[in-house]
């Protein structure tokens, strides 16, 4: 009997000592790799490749390579695996591109002369979208309780046992707290599997631990639930046993190569809420996503998150995969799951960040599946900078038509509730509608006044304009809540709940910052500002009137728990709107180094052109024998000249001040002042322009998972004059080159005075590249740590006059069945059955 064996792999490797970060200083201005395709291992020659990758979505690769008799036959049956890598000369070594397998190919030939294979490639991870769960089942406590899935639907997965319930969603909401022992992980051959805990990590897990702190443990937490069903009953799960956990755990090392950003997630982690399921006594310690967090003590809020997360998996049809239960879990928690193509290589414990991880003494892991919430105006990341030297064209599109001035929230009430036909005419945004309509409600003797009320938001309009639609007209757009947000509104209204939730108490730091963001509304939206032929000017005390509509004061009345999630929301799903009017193309050098998923800066450096700031859609990598380039989608992009004159919204607040967005002055008497006055808070910020603060931490918020720095826009460019700044890196940050400018004269920052452009990264596209460079996993480490071994191209082997071909029959005597594959070996059923009895 053939031995069944697991998969193995590392999950750390460290760079040899000896190895060079660079095999020297390019300054020619020429970017031209050299690119390495290998399949099984074997380097291949290519015609083309192009690879491409896009927000939420998984990377993916098409390639074109030579005709060879027989070389269509390696996908039947099998999906073969691809390696993509590109030497680097600024870090050193051969660098991932993609790593995937073939899942489609075809065969081209024209009369011209012209014949080629393609190979169409999906990402490595799509193989977690291969995991089907029979999720028929799940309602089920027993396996006989419905008749076998697989028998219909022609599914063939695993069959977890009451996976789908609120304690299942409530269980998975504790995350990750600790790291199991041996005895306490969660493998088939333990004695009594249910006494072991799915809230701890596997011990292999244990280098990379901290990285599934909050929101990303709760994926592992999932795992740990789904595995723990499965071997309890594990003869009725043999696949799982013997086929995906192996895959999952140690052929492709899913959850050994997942990070979330600790710098928030911590904070996510310290901040659990008690939960107490309906149906049961205990009460567990949850985790609160920033969405769906008031800055107030209130149960409604670990309610929204259970019942919303809950609705993915009770609406989940038997074929539902791994991978969609995933996305669906964290796209509810507005996060996201993005996968990088080119996954950074970085010290795997995140306090640590070292420039040089050659040393050889620091243990690096490699990030490709990132979990973070949204956060599309948020710094960028180093790596996605664009400066002026590395794209050759950019195109931006403005749709202003699409641009909505005010925004709603509907969703009918469930029948038979008081809240029916009520709910959907409560919650608008931005500030400035609400303010309109709370100045309605006293002229039509709705509200007594002169304070504007926040509850007076919820009623009719009657189309009054709010101020800033007195020049362009009333452009409603409106969206819809999720029904259980709607349902829970209305079980809400029905109960009459008022009070229901709680301020922290002054001087904690929760309530200093649920201060800070009051301070800051105030300052934004409290103080009348008086416009006159272009002029601006604004009353230096706060509109008393007008603190009634600060829905993050807890003295303001008549808002419910659950209404103070739904204001902030309406803000930025707004902001959002406002913003998305623009997109655009760019064309770039070949630049491995960007990121989909995050915000990124296009500089120009003339003050008569444009520089912009916006979210990066998508990245495709497109290279031949003869050209090798990189085209970048962008949306929501905001110019410069926009940033500095309008507020949006970078983040849900929770996020704004757990990364010092919104921060300011808190006077030493902030301990002892009364709930709701926002007095001792002060010099509040809370944009992407002069914010030093929030810039800091973001600072780390990027190194500890991609391996750089922020960049911030008044670090790039200068707003007074229009003029970019030369830049250089220090300590892993871009920053102004203090040497080769002159920042108090901007007009000379590249006047033919300044002296050493030639040694001067910001003026070639080579040295612009090394400035928003990042470390990309290599082929050693890969070689490392799944025990690979990658065999280059030889001259015997690829020879015009003959073809090496080995023809893949293996007898004469036999044929296989379709769906065999030619060039594998397989284990008899009772074989393969024996090797998970024994």
């Amino acid at each position: 009997m053939a031995k069944f064996s697991k998969f193995s792999s590392n999950i750390v490797y460290s760079e040899a000592s000896d190895q060079p970060a660079s095999v020297g200083r390019n300054n020619t201005d020429i970017i031209f790799p050299k690119v390495k395709l290998y399949i099984e291992g074997v380097e291949v020659p290519f015609e083309s490749i192009s690879i491409s990758q896009a927000y939420k979505q998984l990377p993916t690769a098409s390639i074109q390579i030579p005709p060879a008799s027989g070389l269509l036959d390696i996908t039947r049956g099998y999906q073969p695996k691809v390696h993509i890598f590109y030497e680097d000369d600024i870090t050193g070594g051969d660098r991932l591109l993609f790593w995937g397998h073939i899942s489609a190919c075809s065969y081209s030939k024209s009369r011209n002369g012209s014949s080629f294979i393609n190979f169409q490639c999906t990402h490595k991870n799509k193989l977690v979208d291969s995991f089907v769960l029979d999720i028929a089942k799940w309602n089920s406590g027993t396996q006989e309780a419905v008749t076998d899935p697989n028998l219909a639907s022609g599914g063939g997965g695993v069959v977890p046992s009451a996976f789908n319930s609120l304690q299942m969603v409530i269980t998975a909401m504790e995350g990750v707290t600790g790291v199991a022992s041996e005895t306490e992980a969660i493998t088939p051959d333990q004695a009594d599997l249910t006494k072991n805990p799915v809230d701890k990590a596997d011990p292999s897990l244990a280098k990379v631990f901290r990285r599934f702190s909050g929101m990303p443990g709760v994926i592992l937490n999932l795992w740990n639930q789904l595995k723990l069903g499965c071997y309890s009953d594990k003869f009725s799960n043999i696949a799982m046993q013997n086929m995906w956990a192996p895959v999952l755990d140690e052929g492709i090392s899913f959850f050994k190569r997942i990070s979330g950003h600790p710098i928030l997630e911590d904070q996510i982690q310290n901040t659990k809420v008690p939960y107490c399921h309906g149906s049961t006594t205990k009460e567990s310690q949850v985790l609160v996503p920033p969405a769906f967090r008031t800055g107030m003590t209130s149960a409604v809020q670990q309610e929204i998150a259970a019942r919303g997360i809950q609705n993915i998996a009770s609406f989940s049809g038997e074929l539902t995969t791994l991978n969609q239960l995933l996305e669906n879990f964290y796209d509810t928690t507005l996060y996201d799951m993005l996968t990088l193509a080119s996954p950074a290589e970085v010290p795997a414990d995140p306090s640590i960040f070292s420039l040089d991880i050659t040393k050889g003494d620091i243990e690096c892991s490699a990030v490709e599946t990132i979990i973070k919430p949204r956060m599309p105006f948020y710094f960028s990341p180093s790596c996605n900078v664009l400066l002026p030297r590395m794209y050759s064209s950019i195109n931006i599109l403005q749709d202003e038509s699409s641009v909505p001035t005010r925004m709603s929230a509907f969703h009918d009430a469930l029948p038979g509730t008081s809240g029916a036909g009520r709910v959907g005419l409560s919650f608008r945004g931005p500030a400035s509608v609400r303010e309109a309509v709370a100045y309605n409600a006293i002229l039509k003797g709705i509200s007594s006044g002169p304070t504007l009320s926040l509850q007076d938001t919820k009623g009719y309009s009657y189309s009054i304009p709010a101020k800033y639609e007195q020049g362009q007209g009333i452009r409603p757009i409106r969206i819809s809540m999720p029904w259980w947000l709607a349902m829970i509104a209305s079980e809400k209204e029905n109960d009459g709940i008022q009070g229901s939730e709680e301020s922290p108490k002054p001087g904690t730091d929760e309530y200093n910052k649920l201060m800070l963001l009051a301070a800051e509304w105030d300052v934004r939206n409290g103080t009348d500002i008086h416009e006159d032929d272009g002029t601006l000017s604004a009353d230096k005390a706060v509109n008393p009137a007008k603190k009634g509509l600060n829905p993050f004061n807890p003295t303001v009345q008549g808002v419910q728990a659950y209404e103070r999630i739904f204001y902030h929301s309406i803000d930025y799903e707004f902001s959002r709107a406002f913003a998305n009017a623009r997109s655009g193309t760019i064309d770039a050098l070949f630049n491995p180094y960007i990121v989909p998923g995050y915000p990124m800066d296009v500089i120009d450096d003339s003050p008569n052109h444009p520089s912009f700031h916006g979210m990066c859609t998508s990245v495709t990598h497109t290279i031949t024998s003869r050209s090798i380039g990189t085209s970048i989608g962008i949306s929501a992009a905001v110019s410069y000249a926009e940033m500095s004159n309008y507020y949006l919204p970078p983040v849900h607040p929770f996020i704004q001040t757990a990364l010092d967005m919104v921060n300011g002055t808190v006077a030493a008497n902030a301990s002892s002042s009364s709930v709701g006055d926002t007095t001792p808070f002060t010099n509040t910020v809370s944009t992407l322009i002069q914010n030093p603060t929030a810039k800091l931490k973001a600072d780390t918020f990027y190194q500890q998972v991609l391996g750089v720095g922020s960049v911030a826009p008044d670090d790039l460019i200068h707003f007074e004059s229009g003029r970019a700044y030369p830049l250089i890196k220090q300590n892993g940050i871009l920053t102004a080159s203090l040497s080769n400018v002159m920042l108090a004269t901007p007009n000379l920052n590249h006047s033919a005075s300044t002296t050493g452009r030639e040694a001067n990264d910001y003026y070639s596209s080579v040295g612009n590249m090394r400035l928003v460079s990042r470390q990309i996993e290599r082929k050693a480490s890969i070689e490392s740590k799944f025990s690979l071994n990658f065999i280059d191209i030889t001259p015997q082997f690829y020879n015009s006059s003959f073809v090496n071909y080995l023809n893949p029959v293996l007898a004469s005597n036999f044929l296989l069945e379709p769906g065999a594959s030619m060039f594998l070996d397989y284990l008899e059923t009772p074989d393969y059955i024996k090797a998970v009895r024994t």
